[in-house]
């Protein structure tokens, strides 16, 4: 794999993952699915802007963060995983917000699976990728 199509699909990741500690600091929530739970309860609204000016929206099962420069960064509930998770389709969308060069969905993925094998990420089926925190151990 080409050194530069992998740091800009790292870029990518890094970016969706930073989505979601903001998500996590600002509305103290653990999960997409308490993200989510929250705003159907009415304690947060389903849409707005973060302190830092991004704004954010919540839908399905899942939430959106839109940067500066336009990406979006999606993330879902996972099914039985209890955590969050992105397809290569969330990771290619974020760089078409962001690339002039937008890899190959299997470019995409063969990078989440070396994050995979590297233990910073992992599966949550064919292709949707578990976020995992500090300290987790990638599911077997």
């Amino acid at each position: 794999m080409d050194d530069a199509v992998f740091a800009e699909v790292s870029g990518a990741i890094d970016g969706l993952l930073d989505a979601r500690r903001l998500v996590a600091d600002v509305f103290g929530v653990s999960s997409a699915s308490s993200l989510v739970r929250r705003v159907l309860d009415g304690e947060i609204h389903r849409q707005g802007h973060f302190p830092n000016g991004l704004e954010y929206f919540v839908h399905g099962v899942g939430y959106t963060v839109v940067f500066d420069n336009g990406a979006q960064a999606h993330l879902d509930a996972c099914d039985g995983d209890g955590g969050d998770c992105f397809t290569v389709y969330d990771a290619r969308g974020f760089l078409q917000d962001t690339s002039e060069r937008v890899p190959s969905l299997e470019s995409v993925r063969e990078v989440c699976d070396e994050w995979v094998a590297r233990g910073q990420l992992g599966m949550s089926g064919e292709a949707t990728y578990l976020v995992l925190d500090p300290g987790d151990e990638p599911p077997a």
